[in-house]
């Protein structure tokens, strides 16, 4: 039995199909800026605290939210950078990616 394919796949499938798009050079580093924002956010959050829990470090508490706002401030950014129609790219690939991807563990899933 093979392993259903995660949310990273798909993730990065979304990433792959935005950042492969031929456009400009803001376009492109405005989809990057988008699509990296989620996980500089949580990711350095979650970690930072972790290591905050372990090492009883208010600094790194801190430095996790650093990472937060950060993120929010990466998505203002690449928004502004990929433009208006970047949101009706963005939607139209998701469809598709997740459409595929949720056909693709019903499949896994009967075997």
């Amino acid at each position: 039995m093979g392993r259903r394919p995660g949310h990273c796949a798909l993730y990065a499938r979304i990433a792959a199909a935005a950042l492969g798009r031929n456009g400009s050079p803001c376009f492109r580093l405005g989809m990057f800026l988008f699509l990296l924002n989620w996980p500089v956010g949580y990711g350095g959050l979650a970690l930072c605290w972790l290591l905050a829990l372990i090492w009883k470090s208010n600094f790194l508490a801190i430095l996790g939210a650093g990472f937060y706002v950060l993120s929010w401030i990466m998505l203002g950014a690449g928004l502004l950078l990929a433009g208006a129609g970047a949101r009706t790219f963005l939607k139209s690939i998701c469809r598709k990616k997740r459409a595929a991807w949720l056909r693709l563990r019903a499949i896994r899933a009967e075997r």
